[in-house]
């Protein structure tokens, strides 16, 4: 039986005010200090609730009151964004209101008083990442619905999965696309407690369900239709994704999980995450790349997405378009991505008012090249080194510890002393001449330093002392400048294979290797 908590021990006294009609719920706490324009969710001390001392992250301020708002979401984030924030939240509103309806009188969802939420993801690893994620930032109650998780729930004694499931015990539950497709899902499906309390659904990973779903493990193309299926129809289904083609990949996953409509919300972020700073996209493409891309374009009739799809080519069609665009880098990608609204998103930078114009804007408008960004300068030369790593440092001692072994034979017969071998050469003494291996460059430098350690063989050894210094030098110097030479080798095939070269934003050819592109208007 998972233990039950008490989120006002993470969450703060919510109370309510409603801003319009759009989305029907804005909580805002007594000491709110982070708010949403017109729809907001502020949740207090944020230390406490996320551990993230800077609160949430812009995406999530866009997201989290749609899901709420049992709206449709497709968000494009990057890796570490904090998206489990996600599946966090929207459990922890429900509880929070549920336990205190009396100071939310206005709040007109529908709130769940066992919350739970279903999570859809690839790999088992992930799902049980997600879970100890979830417990260890939230205390959320969750569960890994993989392939050994719940036999050894059955093998405890008194322990039933499917019930607690369907109990509602846990508040997000993971599971991979052939589980869901078994025989216990329809029946946590088709529970009735279960579903009046699921409040979303979500696939992670989403763009794994095009590539995936085709021929690898086809039953991701099913994870929509049990959605919208087996679920309530006016919970929220989302998806979360790093990275997501644009063009037919997109609409695939879109039309796979039912995304469509006036509920329906893409967010694909932006290009610098700072809404302070202007942000500018750099896209790589290979000279070869390009070159395919040319000859499909000169065979099509039409450089339209539709009209290059007839031709089958191996390179995506929406690449095609865009990396073929003459007038303007951003209203292209925006008519591929259909942004709206229509009437300035097909503009091209200048007429759409856009901060940073893309390369093909720069150079029909005359604009100078790049006056956004700020120079780096030139990168400071690396001052040479006069001490040894930590692997170089114990092949010297090793070099002087053989050294000090062959000394004690040299000179114990000579000697009328009864010493230890350390005596002739204390570890003292080692340790100064291997920290010092690389400033000793005369005699008179090793000198002083035997002088200060009071070594007595100065007379006998010193010459021999530095010529074994000296080759220890030399070897060292010819690693260092093998490595230097093997590194400088490496980039230098690196860069013909791929044949990858930076442009400028001023540029207009598409022939160049990368092309700056800035976010949408």
């Amino acid at each position: 039986m998972a233990a039950k908590r008490n989120p006002r021990k993470y969450c703060q006294r919510l109370s309510t005010s409603f801003t319009d009609n759009q989305y029907p719920f804005t909580l805002q706490s007594h000491k709110a200090d982070r708010f949403f324009e017109g729809n907001r969710v502020i949740i207090t001390d944020s230390q406490c609730v996320f551990k993230w001392p800077e609160g949430l992250r812009e995406f999530q301020l866009h997201c989290i009151p749609k899901i709420l708002n049992n709206n449709d979401v497709f968000a494009i984030t990057a890796t570490g964004d904090r998206k489990s924030a996600l599946f966090a939240i929207p459990p922890l509103v429900h509880l929070e209101i549920s336990q205190n309806r009396n100071e939310y009188p206005n709040f007109n969802i529908r709130i769940r008083e066992k919350p739970v939420g279903i999570v859809v993801t690839p790999t088992k690893g992930l799902a049980n990442n997600i879970v100890k994620q979830l417990a260890k930032d939230f205390n959320i109650t969750g569960f890994a619905y993989t392939a050994e998780n719940p036999t050894k729930k059955k093998r405890k004694a008194g322990i039933n999965i499917i019930n607690e499931i369907t109990s509602c015990q846990f508040q997000v539950v993971c599971v991979d696309p052939e589980h869901l497709r078994e025989w216990e899902w329809y029946l946590i499906a088709a529970s009735p407690f279960f579903h009046q309390n699921v409040i979303f659904a979500c696939a992670e990973e989403g763009h794994i369900i095009d590539e995936w779903g085709l021929d690898f493990r086809p039953l991701f193309q099913h994870i929509g239709s049990f959605f919208r299926g087996h679920l309530p129809s006016n919970i929220s289904v989302f998806s979360i994704t790093v990275t997501m083609q644009p063009g037919e990949p997109l609409r695939s996953v879109c039309s796979t999980l039912g995304l469509s409509g006036t509920r329906f919300h893409l967010n694909a972020g932006r290009i610098a995450r700072d809404l302070t700073k202007l942000g500018q996209r750099v896209i790589f493409i290979t000279s070869s790349e390009l070159t395919k891309i040319k000859k499909i374009a000169e065979a099509a009739d039409e450089i339209l997405v539709t009209s290059i799809s007839k031709l089958k080519p191996s390179i995506d069609p929406a690449k095609v378009v865009f990396f073929s665009e003459t007038f303007c880098y951003v209203a292209c990608g925006n008519q591929i991505y259909t942004n709206p609204p229509l009437e300035t998103s097909l503009l091209d930078c200048i007429a759409a008012g856009c901060l940073v114009p893309c390369d093909l804007c720069c150079c029909r408008y005359s604009i100078p090249e790049d006056p956004y960004s700020e120079s780096r300068g030139k990168k400071k030369a690396r001052k040479k080194a006069n001490e040894l790593k930590k692997k170089e440092l114990e092949e010297v001692k090793i070099s002087l510890t053989d050294y000090a072994s062959q000394l004690y034979l040299e000179e114990k017969s000579c000697s009328s002393r009864l010493c230890t071998c350390s005596a002739y050469f204390p570890q003292s003494l080692a340790d100064k001449l291997s920290k010092n291996l690389l400033k000793i460059t005369t005699c008179d430098s090793l000198d002083a330093i035997l002088t200060s350690s009071s070594w007595p063989f100065i007379n006998s050894q010193g010459i021999k002392l530095f010529q074994l210094i000296l080759s220890l030098q030399q070897k060292i110097k010819h690693a260092w400048k093998s490595k230097t030479k093997l590194q400088s080798k490496k980039a230098h095939t690196y860069l013909e294979s791929s044949d990858i070269k930076m442009s400028s934003t001023s540029e207009i050819d598409i022939a160049p290797s990368s092309i700056s592109v800035p976010s949408k208007h």
